[in-house]
């Protein structure tokens, strides 16, 4: 993954997510997950030792190693085991995610042909073979049988071995033993038969064993905590087209509502009580009251943003309080909102808070970043389809374990369409590459005509030949992605 330094960006105007203020983005250098083997030997000895490296720099001292199947990091950097089996291992650093490797432990041999060792030969003691009487056997000429060097025959001694009785063993006629002929036999050369060095059985390199199929195949489906396809997930739709304090503006008010409503549900599971005066349930008009809400208490007439609204609803915030007046849509009273406020202190310290790679609001649990916008047709972001897919899938992937997303879109390839809020419940990702080949959303411009009905919009996700994340399916035919806005959970849910 390339760094991309911080840049302020003029953004499009967001369709009903209003214009987009200066955005400014830091994405972290990409890691690689080395290893010296990629086989060992389940001994429970033979080791296999990690290295971690970004930009062609050494940063395994602050990575942490993870195996895939158990999501459990390991201790240290090395992996031993004595299960015959194969296993599939991962880094991180901070925020950043390295490919899946495989690792063969392979069992332990029942007889190595690599190298013979002594103590797998055992050795001819002098008890069971009878001296020779030298009368008995003709002489065997010093050319043609090779001396025999001490050290490898162990010393016979005398007291071990009874003497043989003559009477025992009848003599060997010279007659009936034709002499050897040193032509017949070859004489046996010691360097025949070299023993076998450690050094001429080369070491098993990783490229020439095919990497094992991982421990996990297929796709495996995530959506947010306590949803599913059928449940557990909210979608609120406009109902007026009037620019007169109607909703054509508020796709991302219709987000935000969703966000915040599946939030409380999460905060009610964890034994909390909704502090008074807090929103939630349906609305006399609206799927939910909190839709009734924004419409009541926020100038409509141009597009908002999820990360204004969410601040405003918990802490009172009014982040836009210094925008241009008509520039964006604002709170009417700069007092409201801040239904949390008073119980802020005891959730803060729960939130997640690292999100600085993303560039705006940094410590609070909502940030917004327009990579994608970036990365389309901007010089110095030469990112290749599979470097931007895998970006995508990490994002979404990271901050969906963290809470939820609202995910602004638009309808032109080259992004120059208006942008438009919606909220994303759910991925799919390929076990085998990591990447994300489906979502599932809500929207609130998906129906024209009532009577309007929540509906959880399956995605495919792809790229665009223009560079840019493409999702395909109904009810626009296509879509591509312009920004993601995290909205964390909590530790204690």
């Amino acid at each position: 993954m390339k760094r991309l330094s911080i840049l302020p960006i003029l953004c499009i105007a967001m369709f009903v997510a209003c214009n987009l203020e200066d955005v400014y983005i830091v994405v972290k250098e990409g890691i690689t997950l080395k290893t010296d083997t990629r086989e060992i030997v389940a001994d429970s000895v033979d080791m296999v030792t990690f290295m971690v490296k970004s930009a062609g720099k050494d940063v395994t001292a602050s990575s942490t190693i993870y195996d895939a199947s158990t999501e459990l990091p390991l201790e240290g950097f090395s992996f031993v085991t004595s299960r015959p089996d194969t296993f599939s291992f991962y880094a991180r650093r901070g925020d950043v995610r390295s490919k899946t490797i495989t690792i063969v432990a392979v069992p332990i041999p029942e007889n190595s042909s690599d190298t013979i060792s002594p103590d797998t030969v055992p050795s001819v003691q002098p008890d069971t073979v009878p001296p020779v009487q030298p009368d008995t056997v003709p002489p065997v000429q010093p050319d043609t049988v090779p001396p025999v060097q001490p050290d490898t025959v162990p010393p016979v001694q005398p007291d071990t071995i009874p003497p043989v009785q003559p009477d025992t063993v009848p003599p060997v006629q010279p007659d009936t033993v034709p002499p050897v002929h040193p032509d017949t036999v070859p004489p046996v050369q010691p360097d025949t038969v070299p023993p076998v060095q450690p050094d001429t059985v080369p070491p098993v390199q990783p490229d020439t064993v095919p990497p094992a199929p991982p421990v996990v195949e297929g796709t495996t489906i995530v959506f947010a905590r306590g949803v599913t396809r059928e449940s557990g997930w909210y979608d609120v739709n406009k109902r007026g087209n009037g620019q007169s304090h109607g909703d054509i503006n508020m796709c991302w008010a219709a987000s935000t509502s969703n966000i915040i409503e599946w939030w409380q549900d999460r905060y009610r599971e964890a034994g909390y009580e909704l502090p008074e005066g807090a929103v939630t349930g349906p609305g006399e008009t609206y799927e939910l009251a909190l839709m009734e809400l924004f419409h009541e208490q926020w100038d409509n007439s141009r597009g908002g943003h999820v990360y204004h609204a969410v601040p405003w609803y918990f802490e009172g915030i009014n982040i836009c309080a210094e925008a241009s007046p008509g520039s964006q849509s604002q709170p009417l009273d700069d007092a409201s909102g801040g239904y949390y406020k008073e119980v802020w202190s005891n959730i803060y310290p729960h939130l997640y808070h690292e999100y600085d790679y993303l560039g705006l609001y940094t410590g609070l649990y909502v940030g917004e970043f327009n990579n994608y916008m970036l990365w389309g047709t901007g010089a110095g972001y030469d990112l290749s389809d599979e470097e931007r897919h895998r970006i995508f899938s990490n994002y979404v992937i990271e901050l969906m374990s963290r809470g939820m997303i609202s995910m602004g879109i638009a309808l032109a390839a080259n992004l120059s369409s208006l942008h438009h809020a919606t909220t994303l419940w759910g991925y799919e990702v390929d076990n085998a590459t990591g990447l994300v080949t489906k979502v599932w959303i809500t929207d609130s411009d998906d129906m024209d005509r009532d009577p309007k009905v929540p509906v959880l919009h399956e995605y495919t996700v792809s790229v665009s030949g223009s560079r840019t994340i493409k999702l395909s399916g109904e009810p626009y035919g296509a879509c591509y992605v312009v920004t993601l806005v995290a909205v964390s959970g909590y530790d204690m849910f």
